[in-house]
């Protein structure tokens, strides 16, 4: 399903990335997805994100860096569903996956 305004702005880059399957962020985002159902909080994903190889980075935003990555992600570049607020509400039972928003 194709969300309007979802990918936004998406650099061709990343788009050649995510469709070949080697993209960082394509790859982050299925491992959150993976884990929320998982977890209690927030913090014990930040917790099994660190276990799963992800360096991870506080600041005024959570950044996180697979090995081999050069820079840091942003989660909140991800998408509207990555940002802190909407991982806590998902993991909070607010939503189960991100395809279920209309």
């Amino acid at each position: 399903m194709i969300v309007p305004g979802q990918d936004k702005g998406k650099r061709y880059i990343e788009h050649t990335t995510e469709k070949a399957g080697t993209s960082y962020k394509a790859k982050l985002k299925t491992v959150i997805d993976r884990l929320i159902p998982q977890v209690s909080d927030f913090e014990e994903l930040l917790k099994r994100l660190e276990a799963e190889g992800y360096e991870i980075k506080r600041g005024k935003y959570i950044s996180c860096k697979a090995t081999g990555q050069e820079r840091f992600t942003r989660l909140k570049t991800l998408g509207v569903d990555y940002t802190e607020e909407a991982v806590s509400s998902r993991i909070a039972g607010g939503s189960a996956h991100p395809s279920s928003r209309s």
